[in-house]
């Protein structure tokens, strides 16, 4: 499966912009791969889909998590969340409020 391009939420591309330069260019190298394979994992890129959300998949960058679904042909980047409270309840209600919204209204940005 090839993918077409790739967006992010606009939570997902605030939390984007602030990261450090490099771990922005990490992400836009592991997007290469992912385009490509989305769900296959890669010595540098652990790809996991989470138990509870079905059809949510997530990697580590640096001390970051990064959620992501696919929609279609498009790899959506749905949430990067500091990695300890990425597998806090609250955390997880808020990845699901974030999908429910793209569901509704896309507010979606290229990278």
């Amino acid at each position: 499966m090839t993918l077409d391009f790739a967006e992010f939420t606009a939570e997902a591309r605030s939390e984007f912009l602030r990261l450090p330069r490099p771990l922005q260019v990490q992400l836009r190298a592991h997007t290469a791969y992912l385009l490509s394979h989305p769900y296959r994992s890669y010595p540098w890129l652990q790809v996991k889909e989470l138990r509870d959300l079905p059809g949510v998949w997530k990697f580590r960058l640096g001390t970051k998590r990064v959620f992501y679904i696919v929609d279609g042909s498009v790899l959506v980047y749905v949430a990067i969340v500091a990695r300890p409270p990425a597998y806090t309840a609250a955390t997880r209600a808020e990845v699901r409020r974030l999908l429910a919204d793209r569901r509704r209204k896309p507010t979606l940005h290229s990278l």
